[in-house]
């Protein structure tokens, strides 16, 4: 199953590796990745309004808004949130860095 985790890793392990990718290969990950994000987008929400109910459990519990902030931030549904939104913003990254290389290897091929 392709998957953006699946897609981002494999050119994680190709780079590493100093493999050649061709500017087509690029835009075809890229082309997955923008159709799959919305996947990886409702996840984000999903994780960011856990995290917003255990800003409102604190508040709830008489705590202010910024005390019941910091200790939903010392949270596990708040790491998941932010390495959610962490990795909605690499595929993001990834879409623009393989559009604009294949752009600039079109440039220099024409």
């Amino acid at each position: 199953m392709r998957t953006c985790a699946s897609i981002i890793s494999s050119f994680n392990e190709r780079v590493g590796n100093k493999e050649a990718i061709a500017p087509d290969e690029w835009m075809l990950g890229a082309m997955f990745l923008n159709t799959l994000i919305g996947e990886e987008q409702g996840r984000l929400f999903d994780t960011e309004q856990e995290y917003m109910r255990q800003c409102l459990k604190w508040i709830e519990l008489g705590e202010s808004n910024a005390v019941a902030e910091k200790k939903a931030k010392m949270t596990s549904e708040y790491i998941l949130f932010k390495k959610q939104q962490a990795f909605v913003k690499q595929v993001e990254e990834f879409i623009r860095l393989a559009k604009k290389h294949a752009t600039i290897n079109h440039e220099q091929g024409a």
